[in-house]
């Protein structure tokens, strides 16, 4: 049915095909692996910019209020300590501080 070679051929690519899906598999994030961030937190006239951050037990998370130029404060949750960082605000509740 099939010649010597085909069916090498077929192993040989069938082997480097597994191979390519092997080292594709450990590109996740490594768990001590670090970044520079740039942090743009600068003070604004009535005092700081980030406040009153919770840290989440047992989590990487943490709840902050962040006071905007325009007067509002936002509650947002930042994600640190990993590759995988962000943050997420809640700007449907962002309110004029008093």
């Amino acid at each position: 049915m099939f010649t010597r070679q085909e069916t090498d051929l077929k192993r040989l690519l069938a082997m480097l095909l597994i191979f390519a899906c092997l080292l594709c598999a450990g590109c996740e994030g490594a768990e001590g692996a670090t970044r520079e961030t740039k942090s743009d937190t600068s003070v604004s006239q009535s005092g700081e910019t980030i406040t009153d951050c919770k840290d989440c037990d047992y989590s990487r998370l943490r709840e902050c209020r962040i006071n905007l130029h325009d007067g509002r404060q936002v509650t947002c949750l930042i994600l640190s300590g990993d590759i995988r960082s962000g943050m997420s605000c809640d700007w449907a509740n962002a309110k004029e501080t008093e």
